[in-house]
Order: C-alpha cells, then sequence, then structure tokens
C-alpha cells in the first residue's frame, strides 16, 4: 500500500467518525439526495463518499442547534449542489472552498466547490495548525453548507436585513464558527482554543473608532463564540429573526445592549478565553492538584493528550476522594470541570457513565467543591435507562443568568427501537443538582421519567407538599421555577395503579404528592400564567405540566 492510498484509507476511516460514531446512525437515515448533490470532478471515489458523508453529519448538527423543522424548512425545495475536485483550481485549493448562491426560474440554488482531501498536499496546515485531514475538510465543507442555511434563515423573515447584508466578520465568522461547531469534538475544543490564543493581539479586534476585527473569518469566529457564551445561542439565533433592516441595529436590539456593554464583556471574556486556550501550558506548570483541575476547567477530560492523561485524572482524584467508580474498564469517568459563578459550590467535577451496554443505564456523579476545592457534596444519579450519553459541555441560555450544564443522550441504533436524541439541563443550587429541562435535540421541551422509585432522569426531587410546590414554581430563581415545571410535567405514576414486585416503581405517596401538587388550584393557576410566559423555557414546561393535568 502506497503512501498516498494508507493517507486516504486513514482519512476515510477518522472521517466515519465524524462528528462521533453516535450521529452514524442518524446520518443513514437521512435521504441525502433530498438535501443536496456530491458530483465529483476527478474526486476519488472515496472523497465523494466522505464528502457526502460530512454534509450528513453537518445536517444532522444544525437540525440540532437550529431546530429541525425550522432547518428542515430553510433545506425544502432548493438546489444545492457540491462539487468535489480531485485537482485545485482558481476557486478551491487546501484551505479554500467557495460558494455561489441565487436565485433563478428553478428557485433557490447554491453551489460549493471544494477540493477533495486525497488532493491536499501532505505538509499542509490550517490557522488552528491541523493538517490535511478529515478534520479540517470537515470544517471547510461545513463552514460552506451552514452558510446555505444561515441565508435561507434570514430570506424567508418578511422583513429585515439580509444574511449577506452583515459586516464580514459576522458573515465569515459565524460560517467559521458552525464550521467547527457542527463537525468534530476535535474541531470545537482546539480549533476554538487555537483562534483564541491570537487574542494576545489585543489589536485583533478593535471597538474604535468603529468595531473591527484583523481577520473576519478567524477573529470573526472568536467573536461569535465568545457572543454565544456571554449572550447565549438562542439570542445570536434570535438576530437572524429580527427584523431592523439594518444588522447593527437587529444585533443591538436582540441582545438588548449597546456596543459600551459588549466591550467590557469582551475584555472580561478574553481574559478568561486566554487562560483557557493555554490549559495545557498551565497544567504542566501547576503544582497542586486544585491548580490542574482549574486549568482544566471546560476541557473535554474524556480525550486528554495522552501526555496529559495520567496527571490531570490523578489531581482530580485526589480532590474527589471516594473514586471507585472510575476505576474498571466501562466504568464512569471525569468529563468536565465546570466553574460556578455563585454559591457556596464554586466548581463541579462531573463524572459520566454512557450507559453503552445493552440494556444500560446512562449516569452522572457530580462532584461539588468550595472555592478552596475542598469537596462539599456528590450527587449521583441516572439519565436514562437504554438511553447512551454522548456529551457534557457547559451553556449558557436565556433562562438563567448563570451556565447551564448540558448533557446529551440518545439511542444509537442498537437497542431496537428508533433512533433518537435528547438533551437534559442542570444547574446547582446549594448544595443540589436541578433538572430544568429535557428536550428532543431540535425540538422543544419532553418529559422524565419519574415512574420509578429514584427517577430515571435526574437526581431524586426533594419530598415537597402542594404548597411548597406552588412556591418553587412562583420562585424568582428560575432554576427553582424550571425544576418545578420538569417534575410536574414528567412521567409518573398513577396512584391508583398497582404495583409490581420486584420492579422499580414510584411509590404510591411520591404519586400522591405529584397528583396533589397538580390539583392544586394556585398552581393550577399559576401554571396557565406561566405558561403565556416571553421566556420560551417556562412557557414550554408550563405548557407541557398543563397537558399532563388535563
Amino acid at each position: 500500500m502506497n503512501s498516498m492510498v494508507r493517507w486516504l484509507a486513514a482519512c476515510f476511516v477518522i472521517g466515519s467518525a465524524l462528528p462521533g460514531q453516535e450521529d452514524d446512525a442518524l446520518v443513514a437515515e437521512l435521504r441525502l439526495d433530498d438535501y443536496v448533490r456530491v458530483v465529483g470532478h476527478g474526486a476519488t471515489s472515496i472523497d465523494i463518499a466522505f464528502s457526502r458523508q460530512v454534509v450528513g453529519e453537518t445536517i444532522v448538527r444544525l437540525r440540532a442547534v437550529f431546530g429541525r423543522e425550522r432547518a428542515e424548512k430553510a433545506w425544502t425545495g432548493i438546489e444545492c449542489v457540491v462539487n468535489v475536485h480531485g485537482k485545485a483550481t482558481a476557486e478551491v485549493d487546501e484551505g479554500r472552498a467557495s460558494l455561489r448562491t441565487g436565485t433563478g426560474e428553478k428557485g433557490y440554488t447554491a453551489t460549493i466547490e471544494v477540493l477533495g482531501p486525497s488532493a491536499w498536499a501532505p505538509t499542509f496546515r490550517n490557522q488552528a495548525g491541523q493538517g490535511s485531514g478529515a478534520y479540517h475538510f470537515a470544517k471547510v465543507l461545513a463552514h460552506e453548507y451552514a452558510t446555505v442555511l444561515l441565508d435561507r434563515l434570514t430570506r424567508a423573515k418578511p422583513t429585515g436585513w439580509t444574511f449577506f447584508a452583515a459586516p464580514a466578520w459576522f458573515v465569515q465568522g459565524y460560517e467559521e464558527y458552525l464550521g467547527v461547531w457542527a463537525t468534530a469534538t476535535t474541531n470545537r475544543d482546539e480549533v476554538l482554543a487555537a483562534y483564541a490564543r491570537r487574542l494576545e493581539d489585543q489589536d485583533r479586534v478593535r471597538f474604535h473608532p468603529t468595531f473591527t476585527v484583523a481577520d473576519a473569518y478567524l477573529d470573526g469566529a472568536v467573536f461569535v463564540h465568545f457572543l454565544h457564551e456571554v449572550f447565549g445561542g438562542d439570542r445570536v439565533r434570535a438576530v437572524l429573526d429580527a427584523p431592523q433592516a439594518e444588522f447593527e441595529a437587529a444585533l443591538l436590539a436582540t441582545l438588548d445592549v449597546g456596543w459600551p456593554q459588549i466591550e467590557t464583556r469582551w475584555k472580561e471574556w478574553r481574559e478568561e478565553a486566554l487562560a483557557r486556550s493555554a490549559w495545557q501550558v498551565h497544567v504542566a506548570a501547576a503544582k497542586t492538584p486544585a491548580e490542574i483541575a482549574t486549568a482544566v476547567r471546560g476541557q473535554d477530560l474524556k480525550h486528554l493528550p495522552e501526555a496529559m492523561h495520567d496527571k490531570v485524572i490523578d489531581a482530580l482524584r485526589t480532590l474527589a476522594g471516594k473514586d471507585e467508580y472510575w476505576r474498571g474498564e466501562g466504568d464512569g469517568s471525569p468529563h468536565r470541570v465546570v466553574s460556578l459563578p455563585f454559591g457556596k459550590d464554586r466548581w463541579a467535577l462531573v463524572v459520566s457513565g454512557e450507559g453503552m451496554s445493552v440494556p444500560g443505564v446512562s449516569w452522572l456523579a457530580v462532584h461539588l467543591f468550595d472555592a478552596q476545592w475542598q469537596q462539599t457534596q456528590v450527587v449521583n444519579f441516572p439519565t436514562g435507562y437504554r438511553i447512551a450519553l454522548f456529551d457534557v459541555w457547559v451553556e449558557r441560555v436565556d433562562a438563567l443568568p448563570d451556565p447551564v450544564i448540558v448533557v446529551r443522550l440518545g439511542s444509537i441504533g442498537s437497542f431496537g427501537d428508533s433512533t433518537y436524541r435528547q438533551r437534559q439541563y442542570y444547574a446547582v443550587r446549594d448544595g443540589r443538582v436541578l433538572l430544568l429541562r429535557v428536550e428532543d435535540e431540535g425540538g422543544g421541551a419532553t418529559t422524565g421519567s419519574f415512574a420509578a422509585s429514584h427517577p430515571w432522569t435526574g437526581p431524586k426531587v426533594v419530598e415537597r407538599t402542594a404548597e411548597q410546590w406552588h412556591a418553587r414554581l412562583a420562585s424568582k430563581d428560575a432554576a427553582e421555577c424550571l425544576e418545578a415545571l420538569t417534575w410536574l410535567a414528567g412521567r409518573h405514576l398513577s396512584s391508583s395503579e398497582e404495583r409490581e414486585s420486584n420492579v422499580s416503581q414510584e411509590s404510591v405517596e411520591d404519586s400522591l404528592r405529584w397528583e396533589a401538587a397538580l390539583a392544586h388550584a394556585p398552581t393550577r393557576a399559576l401554571l396557565q400564567e406561566l405558561a403565556t410566559s416571553p421566556q420560551r423555557w417556562i412557557r414550554e414546561g408550563a405548557e407541557l405540566a398543563l397537558r399532563g393535568a388535563k
């Protein structure tokens, strides 16, 4: 086997795992030809097959981010072609693809030109230091395909600015951000960190006399990343729907801030992002377990570099103390270190068990620490029966002032049921982990499972009276309100249902508490009020609870 054939084989094998094997079944279910035609122009059959796969994975991820129904509507009735070239042209080379869009007799058209990966020079390196392999190719192609969705979404509204009328930092930056985010976790972690390291040069992003960036692609992507982390993805995506005629007016109105406030938040975020991007340097220099744990906050601990693995894991074990469930093959393992912005608990170590066996139980163990890294609590709970856990990360959402812990789960096609994906959202309050929301990925809120002696979805809920549940719903802390909504809307057993012996089932007492809370007149009135809330999570949670109360 010559070197080029070996490289192609490696590229195809790596590509088959982008963005993760958990999504292979969803990609296989796609009728890809309904979305796009992939056409070879001197490209190898492997390159063409890999290009089809990357587009399929991009579709799956973008549906999850923007909502399945919304994305499908934008992709329907258009003609999109991806031309995969076997050699460089005036339009494409290793680091450059192109996109042409337009409207004509056949409606909306989009044509993407990309160089097949087997034609790339082995010495090529992109701005993040990646070579000419599967991850970079996936990012390049996803960047262009994401543009079609962004353009279509702004064209779909009755009035307002359109995508290509926005400044280059937003157009190219949002495209590059999605190209990174919609592919491999490796891209998301490594590429965004590499881009952020460039911020050591403060002049790359300027706010005066007007807002400018040095590189629309790379610095633009970092700034869009900043907007997501500080204002939340929902808020950034809402800019696309804004009715203002000019982009800047739409951005400021949707974020509900002015440029001075954005600049202040940017400067704070920039320092934190620089520290995170240099985490390996900080780990190498660290002398104590606490310093190591602080350095790896936000990193995917399931995929640590080999040279860092033992030092990081040993430090976390020292801090966490009891760790039997970390040791055996197939056991859980550390997944993320999370910074908590307020309260006595300031750090969380999230340990996850994937539940990949059949049948299997996925689970989390959340170790809570104070500001001095003294462990205060360990909260263990399942995240699903016959549902596997794929990833854990931290995300800003509109509902809360503090970031939430997001858990991505789903079936993987081997359980004999239909393929689906689910997300669960958690917050930490007063030594407890609260389940805030369960949603179908790309869809709306759905119900959690509370019908077992210990819920299959999230921590065991504190026993409360109907009046106490009403007080939680009325709380000024949205996390407490959302926890109550999720429990009220969840799947429970009726108190009159006969219990089976040797089966994990919700107790009659717990069922009676749930029924009493739903029957409580002030609670039902408050649910009606919350169902009109401008806050989407609260509104959807209340609507779901009211449907269950009928």
